[in-house]
């Protein structure tokens, strides 16, 4: 039952273009794991713990048009890790007034810091990309603080990272991720101390941006 009401929510209720291939498909199936565990079994733990692989081959044999292809789960599967890499990410470089700090994000399992940022929508722009994820991770709406002009660029393992610079933050702001089990912390950063290496934590996603940004204030 709680199946059939995950793959009508996420699955046959999304835009039609989504259907048009199993790696867009999989984005759905993705959210659809995600608020199960977030909402579901958080609510009731005796509720089975999936993977995503284990959560796929349900929803295959739960959706009547993914049925005919539940014996090539595995392969839509890899496919879609294959595609997910190669999806841009955009985010932003939230600075704050004396443009000495930047404001950085730990996820829900990580033991890194990294700037706000995401893998962008199908027809998404890029900034409208970057000020999302600034509201989703940090709730703090960027859109008349970004530079549209004004980014920082880098490539991970063949994953294009675009990084838009939004100077002038308030340091008083008060920050709240709107996530759920993403985000874990959120806290303003001294660029010269982690390049010095005063700073404490993991910075290694943040590293590669440095220079280009103490070059930019």
């Amino acid at each position: 039952e709680i199946m059939d009401e995950l793959v009508v929510k996420f699955i046959l209720n999304c835009p039609e273009e989504e259907h048009e291939n199993f790696d867009r498909l999989f984005f759905q199936i993705e959210e659809a794991f995600w608020f199960y565990l977030d909402f579901y079994r958080e609510q009731n733990p005796s509720l089975p713990k999936f993977n995503l692989h284990q959560f796929a081959d349900k929803v295959f044999l739960a959706c009547p048009f993914l049925q005919p292809y539940q014996k090539t789960v595995d392969e839509h599967i890899q496919s879609f890790i294959n595609y997910k890499t190669s999806v841009p990410v955009c985010g932003v470089i939230l600075i704050d007034e004396t443009l000495e700090n930047i404001l950085l994000v730990k996820g829900w399992n990580s033991k890194s810091w990294s700037f706000p940022r995401g893998k962008i929508n199908k027809n998404e722009e890029e900034v409208a990309c970057a000020v999302r994820e600034g509201r989703e991770e940090v709730g703090f709406d960027c859109s008349q603080y970004i530079l549209k002009d004004q980014f920082l660029e880098g490539q991970f393992n063949e994953q294009l990272v675009k990084l838009f610079i939004a100077p002038n933050i308030p340091s008083s702001t008060k920050f709240l991720t709107q996530t759920r089990k993403e985000i874990a912390q959120i806290s303003w950063f001294n660029i010269g101390e982690i390049i010095r290496k005063q700073a404490r934590g993991n910075f290694w996603p943040v590293k590669p941006f440095l220079a280009d940004l103490q070059q930019w204030v």
